[in-house]
């Protein structure tokens, strides 16, 4: 029993052994070599085995590292204007030479070039000065770089920029902007590492660029400039990336300058209609609320900037211009109240009787008895006065009105004999504000003679006349 124990006992350990063998023998390396090392990693290992990644790749330290830097715009996302900031996508290629990057080719089966992710070895902090986004610091940052047996790195990176432009607004929608994308190093100086602008490809390439249906790119350049941004830091170079753009016109033409045309088209037949049409208040207050909502449509297009004004903003401005009011009260002695209205504000009937209550005040003041003997008017438009407000504080007061047909050339002092010599005293005149403009028309009021509000009477007697002779078909030509 014993000697057949240990027969098992060795058979046992000669099954094991040869299950062993058979293992190894398994995991031993075939004539494909598939548990070899690959080539690639035996590289990696051996050119980064010992790199700093912290330190200048450099073999002289007086020497600068040459940063070869180029730019490819993809597309021009927007330009926000009221931000006043340029979004594009653009590809940005930088490459320079580490020497401790480099390899012999020969003794790794003709590999020239490895793909390490970009965070293991030295690169370049080059940052956005003008950067406006505010989920990126600023920093360039890519995923990966590519090297070179020779020790060259080639850095690409995809980025949606995002840049402060200044937007000058001033002849809107037919501006052209010019925006710049200023890149440097934020902590080196020129002494430590240059920029260079590529040669040997296109530094601004365009080949990919996708049109914008509201900009059109006109140029592109790269420019290189030295600047000191502190004392006593040396030179820092700065490679400034000028985009020009040109506006399409093609909307703002039908949505804005078509409308704004024809708006003042009808601002200039509100003159043209005659007072007593019905249609020109109409018409004139259409166009007011047109106007206004225009404005709120080229107020959202523009930025909000007080360096200038856009010239489609003055058109309609200058187009929309109001009349101001004046409120002139006279007799043959001069003028007893003179209210001017600000400008865009209406006569309405409580105004017209506020005003009325300031007349019987001036009448008191400057024309004493004038009230008990009897006041009698004559008014020129008749929708603030036929208005039952108005008439019953006429009728309070026992005032009388003179019937007339409403704002008769032939029977209106104010046209006939007033507004005629007053044009020819503005004539010429300049005035920086309205406040200027009722100063000087206040002061020819007071300045003219008696004789001329008396004759401007006698004139209305004499119409009068003739109207009635005429049978009302005169009109003074």
């Amino acid at each position: 029993m014993e000697a057949g124990r240990r027969v098992g006992i060795q058979i046992a350990r000669g099954a094991i052994l040869l299950h062993l063998l058979f293992l190894r023998s398994e995991a031993a390396p075939n004539s494909t070599g598939w548990m070899r090392v690959p080539d690639e990693q035996l590289l990696y290992e051996r050119i980064m085995g010992g790199y700093v990644k912290w330190v200048r790749p450099v073999l002289n330290l007086s020497q600068p590292i040459k940063v070869k830097f180029a730019m490819r715009l993809n597309q021009i996302v927007s330009l926000d204007e009221r931000q006043q900031v340029l979004t594009t996508n653009v590809f940005i290629d930088q490459t320079w030479i580490d020497p401790a990057l480099a390899w012999d080719p020969a003794e790794f089966k003709d590999v020239r070039a490895l793909r390490i992710p970009a965070d293991q070895v030295w690169r370049p902090d080059t940052f956005i000065y003008n950067n406006a986004d505010n989920g990126s610091t600023g920093f360039i940052a890519g995923t990966y770089i590519q090297i070179r047996h020779t020790g060259a790195v080639s850095w690409p990176v995809p980025v949606r920029l995002r840049s402060s432009c200044v937007v000058k607004i001033t002849y809107f929608p037919f501006d052209r902007q010019y925006c710049m994308v200023r890149f440097g190093s934020w902590i080196y100086s020129q002494s430590l590492v240059d920029y260079e602008v590529r040669q040997d490809v296109s530094s601004v390439d365009l080949s990919s660029f996708t049109k914008n249906s509201e900009w059109e790119l006109l140029a592109m350049r790269l420019e290189k400039a030295v600047v000191s941004r502190t004392r006593g830091h040396g030179m820092h170079p700065h490679l400034t990336a000028v985009i020009y753009l040109k506006r399409n016109t093609f909307f703002y033409l039908f949505n804005i300058i078509v409308p704004c045309c024809m708006l003042s088209i009808l601002t200039l037949m509100t003159f043209w209609l005659p007072p007593t049409s019905c249609e020109k208040v109409t018409l004139g207050l259409n166009v007011f609320l047109a106007f206004s909502m225009f404005m709120l449509l080229i107020a959202e297009e523009v930025p909000a900037s007080s360096d200038a004004v856009p010239l489609i903003g003055l058109l309609r401005r200058i187009a929309s211009l109001r009349r101001s009011r004046v409120l002139q009260y006279r007799d043959a002695k001069g003028v007893i109240l003179l209210v001017i209205l600000p400008q865009g504000q209406c006569i309405n009937a409580a105004r017209y009787c506020s005003t009325l209550d300031r007349l019987k005040e001036a009448i008191c003041r400057k024309r004493p008895g004038l009230l008990r003997r009897g006041v009698v008017l004559q008014h020129n438009y008749a929708t603030p006065h036929s208005a039952n407000l108005t008439q019953q504080w006429l009728q309070r007061y026992g005032w009388e009105i003179l019937p007339h047909p409403a704002h008769s050339s032939d029977l209106a002092p104010s046209d006939f004999h007033l507004f005629g010599p007053l044009k020819r005293h503005l004539g010429g005149m300049a005035f920086e504000t309205e406040d200027d403009l009722i100063s000087e028309l206040r002061n020819w009021f007071d300045n003219l003679d008696v004789d001329f509000f008396r004759v401007g009477i006698n004139l209305l007697l004499w119409r009068w006349q003739k109207c009635i002779d005429l049978h009302g078909d005169y009109v003074e030509k």
